[in-house]
C-alpha cells in the first residue's frame, strides 16, 4: 500500500512539473487560438497596399492573431495622395490584397458589414428598403351620412417620429411613404370638448399657443435656459376648469438642436393660479441617451384651471459629451442660453404613459415604473368598434364611406423612413441603414455587399476571410416594416390591426391591455 501511494505521489509530482512547464511554454508562445483579435481602421480612405502589408506584418510580429477591418472617418494615421473610395474597383483590389496577405501571414480576417461601425447601411440601400417608422394622420367626422373626401396624408419626413427630421438629413435625401392601414373608431366623448387656453412664460409674457398645440414638431417657442436657483416655466390658463389626463412635451423645433435629452422639472396644477401642487416630475435625461425628444406622460385625471410646466435645469450634453448620429461622441458644449419647445399639450384624452418609448420610437430599456394609470371605460377605444377601411381608400387618399351614426375618428396609417444612416465614414460611403425588421431587405443588402467582396477575393473568401462583424448598434429605433402585420399574426397568433392605435398613443380596451400591446 505504501509503495502504491509513493508511486501516485511521484506521478502527481511529475505531472505537476510537466503542467507547469506546459503552462509556461504556452504563456511564452501562446497557440493561435489564444492570440488577441484587434480592430483595424482604414481611416479617411487613406489606404495603400504597402501600408496594408506593413500593418499586417507588424501584427504578426506582435503576436496578434487577426483583425477586424473597418472603413471609418474618425481617427489618425497616414495620409496618402490618392484616396481609395469604398466599394470601388480600387478598394476591391485592396481587399483582395488584404486577404492574400492575411493568408500568407496566418492571420484571421474579419470584415465589418458596413462602412463605419453602425450596422448594415450603404449607398445601395433604396428608400423602400430602409428603416421605417409608423406615421399617421387623424380626421374627426360626424356619422349618419356618407363621407367622401381625401384623408390628410401622414408625414413623409425622414426622422425618428412624426414630422421631426433626422439631424443628419440632407436636402437631397429621398423620402419614402406608403399607406398601410385606414382604421375608424368611435371617438371617446372626452375628446370632443374644446377649450380656449392662454399660455404665458415665467416672465408673464403671452406666447403663441398655436406653436405648442398644433401637432407640428417644427413650430416652436423659445425659453431661456433655467438655472437651479432660477427655474423657468410655461403656464396654461383655461377659460374654465379643465380635466387633464395626459401631458405631451417635445423639444428642439426646427434647427436649434441643443441636445437629444429631455429637461428635468415638474408639472403642476392650481385652482386659483397662486397655489400650485405638483402632479409628477419630468425625469430629465436619465440613462436614455438616445431618447427621442418627444414624450407623453399619463397621470390620474385632475380638474384645474391652471397648469404649469416648470424646468429646473438646462439638461442636455452641457457637461458631458453626447452621442452623435454616427455612434461617435460630441465634445462637451457650453450651456446654451435658450432652448426650444415644439409641443406642450395638456389633454383630456386618455393616453398610454410614455407611449413614444413603448412604441419603440426610441429605445426603452426599463418599463418598470411606467405603468399607465387606469382610466374610465368611456375614455378608451373599444376594439370591437374599430373598423378596417383600408380597402375603401383610393391610392390618392380618397375615401368614400357610409358612416354609422355617432362621432368617428379616422386614422390613416402609413410608413416613412427613420432616416438612419451608417457611419462614421466618408461621405461617399454613407447611405440609409437597411430595414432590420425585413428578412427580404436585409438579405438584399447582404448579398449586394458580400457578393462583390467574394468575387474580388476569390479563393481567400472563406479561407483567410472567415467572419463578418455586425458591430455596435448605432442605427436607433424602428417600429415598422411593410410585412409587420403579417409577421405579427404568424408569430403571435392573432391579427394586431385593431390595436394599432396604441402605436399612436391611444388606449384600446384598457390601460393594462394597451401597455401590453
Amino acid at each position: 500500500m505504501k509503495k502504491q501511494l509513493l508511486c501516485i505521489a511521484l506521478a502527481l509530482s511529475t505531472y505537476g512539473v510537466w503542467a507547469q512547464s506546459l503552462l509556461l511554454q504556452n504563456f511564452q508562445n501562446p497557440p493561435h487560438s489564444a492570440k488577441p483579435i484587434v480592430w483595424w481602421h482604414w481611416v479617411g480612405n487613406n489606404v495603400t497596399k504597402e501600408g496594408i502589408t506593413k500593418d499586417l506584418e507588424w501584427m504578426k510580429r506582435a503576436g496578434i492573431g487577426g483583425f477586424q477591418a473597418f472603413d471609418v472617418s474618425i481617427g489618425g494615421g497616414q495620409t496618402v495622395e490618392k484616396k481609395i473610395k469604398y466599394m470601388t474597383p480600387e478598394w476591391f483590389e485592396l481587399i483582395k490584397h488584404t486577404a492574400a496577405e492575411a493568408d500568407r501571414l496566418g492571420l484571421e480576417m474579419t470584415m465589418v458589414t458596413a462602412a463605419g461601425w453602425s450596422e448594415t447601411g450603404g449607398t445601395w440601400v433604396k428608400p423602400h428598403e430602409a428603416m421605417k417608422k409608423l406615421v399617421w394622420s387623424q380626421l374627426n367626422i360626424v356619422g349618419g351620412k356618407t363621407f367622401k373626401g381625401i384623408l390628410p396624408k401622414p408625414p413623409v419626413t425622414s426622422g425618428p417620429i412624426r414630422n421631426l427630421p433626422k439631424r443628419t438629413n440632407l436636402a437631397t435625401d429621398p423620402t419614402y411613404y406608403a399607406d398601410q392601414k385606414v382604421l375608424a373608431y368611435k371617438t371617446p366623448e372626452n375628446e370632443l370638448t374644446t377649450y380656449t387656453v392662454k399660455i404665458t412664460n415665467h416672465k408673464g409674457e403671452t406666447l403663441e399657443a398655436k406653436s405648442l398645440l398644433d401637432d407640428d414638431l417644427l413650430s416652436k417657442v423659445t425659453l431661456e435656459t433655467p438655472k437651479a436657483e432660477n427655474p423657468v416655466y410655461l403656464q396654461f390658463e383655461y377659460e374654465k376648469p379643465f380635466t387633464a389626463r395626459s401631458f405631451s412635451f417635445a423639444l428642439l423645433g426646427n434647427s436649434n438642436y441643443h441636445s437629444t435629452y429631455m429637461r428635468a422639472g415638474y408639472v403642476q396644477a392650481s385652482e386659483d393660479g397662486i397655489t400650485f401642487r405638483t402632479l409628477f416630475s419630468l425625469p430629465g435625461p436619465q440613462h436614455d441617451i438616445r431618447a427621442v425628444p418627444v414624450r407623453t406622460f399619463a397621470f390620474p385625471e385632475i380638474t384645474a384651471k391652471f397648469y404649469r410646466v416648470v424646468f429646473t435645469t438646462g439638461g442636455g450634453n452641457t457637461t458631458v459629451g453626447g452621442p452623435d448620429d454616427f455612434g461617435g461622441f460630441r465634445q462637451p458644449a457650453a450651456p446654451p442660453v435658450s432652448f426650444d419647445i415644439s409641443e406642450a399639450i395638456f389633454s383630456s384624452e386618455a393616453k398610454i404613459n410614455r407611449w413614444e418609448d413603448k412604441a419603440n420610437y426610441a429605445p426603452l430599456f426599463a418599463f418598470e415604473g411606467l405603468k399607465t394609470p387606469q382610466v374610465p371605460e368611456q375614455t378608451v377605444i373599444k376594439s370591437q368598434e374599430v373598423i378596417d377601411l383600408t380597402s375603401k381608400m383610393q391610392p390618392d387618399g380618397t375615401l368614400e364611406w357610409e358612416v354609422p351614426a355617432g362621432n368617428w375618428t379616422i386614422l390613416r396609417l402609413g410608413q416613412s423612413l427613420t432616416g438612419a444612416k451608417n457611419g462614421p465614414t466618408m461621405p461617399d460611403a454613407v447611405g440609409f441603414e437597411v430595414d432590420k425588421l425585413s428578412k427580404t431587405h436585409l438579405e438584399s443588402y447582404m448579398s449586394q455587399w458580400s457578393n462583390p467582396i467574394a468575387k474580388a477575393m476569390g479563393e481567400h473568401f472563406g479561407k483567410s476571410l472567415k467572419y463578418f462583424l455586425v458591430d455596435s448598434y448605432e442605427a436607433d429605433a424602428q417600429n415598422w416594416t411593410e410585412s409587420f402585420i403579417q409577421e405579427f399574426t404568424t408569430r403571435r397568433g392573432y391579427d394586431p390591426t385593431k390595436y394599432l392605435p396604441t402605436l399612436t398613443g391611444k388606449i384600446v380596451e384598457s390601460a393594462e391591455v394597451s401597455d401590453r400591446c
